[in-house]
């Protein structure tokens, strides 16, 4: 079991603490028939396959290999065109229609008023707009209200990468982070914000995602006293030098557990701290600690 920091329970309680939810925990869920939701890595080389051209397919396996996810997939959308690139998107990603797992209810219980996500699923959205009788906001990097949404009192979910209702405004592909970064800036503004003035819980995610990485990079340098975000992995993820790299340059507390049976111990784990951040929130309230 994972034991958690007093500090992460009392932001948590406090609901200062955002939570960050990645690929890892959508490949939890199942459809109806028992399929689960592809990790960038699997759609990568699914939709690599599509490529007619031998030649091209070998360059995307290179860039594949070499972890560049950005670049290959850029190339398979131009040379499998927007379309079917789009329509394969689709067939994954909302056609199957995932079913919510353990995992979601127990994060939905920890009541973050922010969560952050960038997943283009609709899983975890499903589920809390549906247990919250439609009272969670959904906002998306290109909305302009994001500003106002997050300074009041609703929870709100943040898709930073877009939503697979509006496959085209999606942030998939190099030249996708290059033009959101450009014309969204106002985004990044407020997610910058976010890391200082909060603190984040990451569950599920890489670290390799460029948004991610240049936020927390960012912070660590221009706030090198601040405290640290918390990164949950299983063992064996990275090597433990890998850890400490990041630790130092993104200013990360790595939260390693068992991937064992499913990632038993992470959901375990989190149930337990949601009863911990529950009674925290009762003391809070006894002592009038707000």
């Amino acid at each position: 079991m994972i034991k958690w920091d007093n500090y992460l329970i009392k932001e948590l309680a406090l609901r200062k603490c955002i939570i960050v939810i990645g690929s890892g925990v959508s490949k939890n869920s199942t459809d109806n028939f028992g399929k689960r939701p592809m990790t960038w890595l699997d759609f990568l080389n699914f939709a690599n396959d599509k490529i007619l051209k031998k030649s091209t397919r070998t360059e995307v396996k290179k860039l594949i290999t070499s972890n560049d996810y950005l670049t290959a997939c850029e190339v398979i959308k131009n040379s499998i065109g927007r379309n079917q690139f789009n329509d394969l998107m689709m067939d994954e990603f909302h056609t199957p229609g995932y079913n919510p797992a353990p995992i979601h209810e127990t994060i939905f219980k920890l009541d973050s008023k922010i969560i952050i996500t960038p997943n283009f699923d609709k899983i975890y959205d499903t589920y809390s707009t549906t247990t919250s009788n439609g009272t969670v906001i959904i906002k998306k990097h290109t909305d302009k209200d994001v500003a106002s949404i997050v300074r009041n009192h609703k929870r709100v979910i943040i898709k930073m990468h877009g939503t697979i209702d509006d496959v085209n405004d999606v942030i998939f592909t190099r030249s996708d982070y290059a033009k959101a970064r450009t014309q969204n800036k106002e985004f990044y503004t407020i997610m910058d914000a976010l890391a200082i003035t909060h603190t984040f819980l990451f569950l599920g995610c890489g670290t390799n995602d460029p948004d991610i990485r240049l936020m927390l990079e960012d912070y660590c340098y221009k706030f090198s006293f601040s405290r640290e975000h918390y990164f949950v992995i299983p063992k064996g993820q990275n090597p433990k030098s890998v850890n400490e790299i990041l630790q130092n340059t993104m200013n990360l507390k790595m939260i390693e557990y068992s991937p064992d049976n499913n990632h038993q111990e992470l959901l375990n784990s989190l149930e337990n701290l949601v009863t911990l951040v529950e009674v925290n929130r009762d003391n809070i309230v006894d002592k009038q600690d707000w």
